[in-house]
């Protein structure tokens, strides 16, 4: 297993129904760990696994966004769509709109 990688490095199994034996454990962040809880809905698309969260932030959208396109479209839809990019348009002017 090694020494502490840092200070915020904590012990972490690497599958969470085995137990601490040194091949089954890792030094991981707080965030690693959160992304390794048994309620995250892990969403594996093209052989790479990961957590909503971490697809949301992959595709630059929230996790809600995320959430409410796997429950109306097929996952690779979900994941393959672009976020759309919202403008503001000033109304009774002639100004080119503005991206937010």
């Amino acid at each position: 297993m090694g020494a502490r990688t840092s200070p915020e490095h904590s012990i972490e199994r690497v599958d969470n129904n085995g137990d601490y034996s040194p091949d089954n454990v890792v030094w991981a962040l707080p965030m690693q760990q959160a992304h390794n809880r048994r309620t995250n809905h892990l969403i594996t698309f093209h052989g790479v696994t990961l957590c909503a969260t971490e697809w949301a932030s992959k595709l630059g959208i929230t996790l809600e966004t995320l959430l409410g396109r796997l429950k109306k479209w097929p996952l690779e839809k979900a994941l393959t769509t672009p976020r759309q990019v919202q403008y503001v348009t000033h109304l009774n002017t002639k100004e080119k709109p503005q991206q937010l």
